[in-house]
Order: structure tokens, then C-alpha cells, then sequence
């Protein structure tokens, strides 16, 4: 298991770097049938330096497959936490019919 945290144009915090590797461990919980080595996760949060604006972009890397999510907030954190977030819903669609995930409760 590989997961980066990268920031642009501003300084990494310790509440980034906490929830990133909360976040990451629950997300790579989810995968029971796949060997953590083949898993990795890129973060990259930047800040635009002409307004008060952060993008997240995180990829997923699972065997034969990248999952990608984007966002945008006022904020480091809540960009992060709405990237997450749609990366979850898009793991749940995309291995539904697989077996690949723990569905959340079980």
C-alpha cells in the first residue's frame, strides 16, 4: 500500500496530513480480497495563488484500473473531504457487482 499527500502553493498542515491518513486507511480497509501491495494512492491539493480556492485531485490505482476524483472548495480540508468522499461513491459503483470491496457495516 502507497498513498502520497502532495500540496501546491501552501504549506502542508497536520490536520491535512491527519485526515488524509484516516481516510486512507478506511479506504484501503474496504479491499479484503486484494493484496496491498498492487494498491496505491496520489493526492495532490493545490491552491490557486490568485484567489482564495483549493483543488484536490486524488487517483486510485487497483489492478487494471485508475479511479479518479476532482474537486474544488473554499478550503484545503473541505476540498480534500468532498474528493474523498466521491471517491468512495465511485468505488461502490464501479465494484458493485464484484467482490472486490467490504460494503460499509460489514
Amino acid at each position: 500500500m502507497k498513498a502520497d499527500l502532495l500540496v501546491k502553493n501552501f504549506p502542508k498542515t497536520q490536520i491535512l496530513e491527519e485526515y488524509f491518513l484516516k481516510e486512507t486507511e478506511k479506504l484501503f480497509r474496504r479491499f479484503k480480497n486484494l493484496n496491498l501491495d498492487s494498491l496505491s494512492l496520489r493526492c495532490e491539493i493545490e491552491k490557486n495563488p490568485h484567489r482564495e480556492e483549493y483543488f484536490s485531485k486524488i487517483n486510485l490505482h487497483v489492478p487494471k484500473r485508475t479511479i479518479t476524483s476532482q474537486e474544488r472548495a473554499k478550503t484545503a480540508l473541505s476540498s480534500l473531504k468532498k474528493s474523498f468522499k466521491i471517491l468512495k461513491e465511485q468505488l461502490d459503483k464501479t465494484f458493485k457487482k464484484r467482490n472486490f470491496c467490504k460494503k460499509r457495516g460489514s
